[in-house]
């Protein structure tokens, strides 16, 4: 199923749920139609403010230093700044949770721009990811902190295996005139 095939059946899952009033039942708690607007705008604006200073400025500074120097100090200054959570009122459990997933997060998103040189889906994500967050109604769980951070960690190491592995177009043979291969 493509990507676009798959937005008439998202319009009509957020209508349904809308219309039927189920936004709480699956997670979300009820807000205004200015509450979820001043969100969106947030989270979006965030998103873009993030990515742009992480991975557009931070990481292509460091790449010079190598992509694994670049990766990590950009994800570890991503990280390091969701410190600031915890002048929110935010617990310090939660804030060192935070500083791992956002670790594990600002990781994941550098190889991917490394991967694609293509901030524009990184900045889609953490919009997304953002927003869902400031809608959902709280729930806290441990173990499934824990399986969210195993998930992203081997995200990262899929990453990192997959950039070392020579591309399907680079390991094919070089074509001569006429279309045939030497």
């Amino acid at each position: 199923m493509a990507f676009d095939e798959r937005k008439p059946i998202a319009l009509a899952l957020v209508l349904y749920m809308t219309l039927r009033r189920r936004w709480g039942y699956y997670g979300f708690r009820p807000l205004t139609i200015g509450e979820i607007l001043f969100f969106g705008g947030f989270t979006l604006l965030v998103g873009f403010v993030e990515e742009t200073v992480y991975r557009g400025l931070i990481l292509r500074t460091m790449l010079i230093k190598g992509t694994a120097v670049a990766a990590i100090v950009s994800s570890a200054l991503f990280a390091i700044t969701h410190l600031l959570n915890a002048l929110s009122g935010q617990s310090m459990a939660e804030t060192v949770l935070q500083i791992f997933y956002a670790l594990l997060v600002g990781c994941s998103l550098a190889l991917l721009w490394v991967k694609n040189r293509n901030i524009l889906p990184l900045i889609a994500f953490h919009f997304i990811h953002n927003l869902i967050q400031f809608l959902s109604v709280d729930r806290e769980s441990i173990p499934a902190d824990i399986v969210i951070l195993v998930i992203l960690a081997a995200q990262c190491a899929w990453l990192v295996v997959s950039m070392r592995k020579p591309s399907a177009a680079s390991a094919m043979p070089p074509v001569a005139a006429g279309g045939r291969t030497p």
